[in-house]
């Protein structure tokens, strides 16, 4: 595993599909480097806490945070809401 410095610098490939940017001179921080993914197993999709700092909220429950990680089942029109209630960062998940 790639260490925090490692991938400062930019010599470690791309580890997500999607990379958000938050203001750096903004007071509240929301997302982590690698804050959620999007898990698909036998047919049912999941939200997978990367062990953030601030948690993922999935139609309205919180997963994670304080580094603790968690799972939880997606469904059809769940919002997903990285980092706190206050994040700009919010998403609905639909099945097509």
């Amino acid at each position: 595993m790639a260490s925090d410095a490692e991938r400062r610098r930019g010599t470690v490939g791309q580890i997500n599909d999607v990379y958000l940017f938050e203001d750096p001179l903004s007071t509240a921080h929301h997302i982590s480097r690698e804050h959620f993914l999007i898990d698909a197993e036998h047919g049912l999709f999941y939200v997978v806490d990367r062990n953030s700092v601030c948690g993922t909220i999935v139609a309205g429950r919180t997963i994670g945070g304080d580094r603790t990680g968690g799972r939880v089942e997606l469904h059809d029109q769940d919002v997903i809401v990285a980092g706190t209630a206050a994040s700009p960062y919010v998403y609905k998940f639909v099945v097509s």
